[in-house]
């Protein structure tokens, strides 16, 4: 009896451990920032006729990066570069892509045959049965959207989405460069825009305009941060609300209303 006590205990602690490091990370997850930077830049800085569209797309240059706990995990998005997504851990890139036998496919002619005929079978009268038929649920979506549950809910919706909005975009983002697109009057509108926009957003945009001929010679900088437990916290409210399961509830009706 004793050994059976000591190995329940044992039991206890190593599943009272297990829950403890999960909780730990989950608060990891919720709490720690995912920080975020987007850096792309177009060198063209000479002038041209017409519109270098090729040259543009060889001058570019994008790279996106996200970390999270300090640089533990960073993925790496760059264009050009030799790989398009890097996945660190610890600084050590995983693979990415498999290797691994590609299996021939069956080509299934007879088969492919078959549903060709059968497609060529149905008439207009079926057609014209499923366009109704989706007309019905396209209204009885508008009217479940539109009706005071519904409505309570989108509202909630809205509200919870530009919420998060607010929390994901840039705190720090900044254009510079100089544009040009051979066209005074819309490099006018454009040199305008910038004057009004250089005081409004404390000077984050500074371009400069190339009034006779095409060119592109900018550089945008991006940086900001998501803590998760905002996003959450507007999230699973969402779940549990009255409004929006009696919405999700109609809308799941309708699928076997109208096939």
């Amino acid at each position: 009896m004793t050994i059976i006590l000591t190995i329940l205990k044992w039991i206890g602690i190593i599943l009272l451990v297990v829950l403890v490091i999960l909780l730990l990370l989950l608060l990891l997850v919720l709490f720690v920032p995912i920080r975020y930077k987007l850096r792309a830049a177009v060198n063209d800085p000479e002038s041209h006729e017409e519109f270098p569209l090729n040259v543009l797309k060889e001058q570019s240059d994008v790279m996106a990066e996200v970390t999270w706990f300090w640089g533990i995990l960073k993925v790496l998005v760059q264009y050009p570069g030799e790989k398009l997504l890097d996945i660190r851990i610890f600084g050590k890139s995983l693979p990415i892509g498999g290797g691994g036998e590609e299996k021939e496919e069956a080509t299934g002619e007879p088969e492919k045959e078959e549903k060709e005929e059968e497609k060529k079978e149905e008439d207009a009268e079926s057609v014209i049965g499923r366009i109704g038929r989706l007309f019905d649920k396209a209204d009885y979506y508008w009217r479940v959207i539109t009706g005071r549950c519904g409505r309570r809910a989108t509202d909630k919706i809205i509200s919870a989405v530009k919420n998060i909005v607010l929390h994901v975009i840039p705190q720090a983002w900044k254009v510079r460069g100089t544009l040009g697109l051979s066209d005074p009057c819309l490099n006018g509108k454009i040199s305008g825009l910038n004057a009004i926009l250089m005081t409004m957003l404390n000077k984050r945009i500074d371009v400069n305009t190339q009034w006779e001929r095409y060119r592109c010679d900018l550089n945008a900088e991006i940086a900001g941060k998501i803590v998760l437990i905002y996003p959450a916290g507007q999230v699973i409210p969402l779940i549990f609300d009255k409004d929006i399961r009696k919405v999700i509830k109609k809308i799941r009706r309708a699928g076997a209303r109208f096939g």
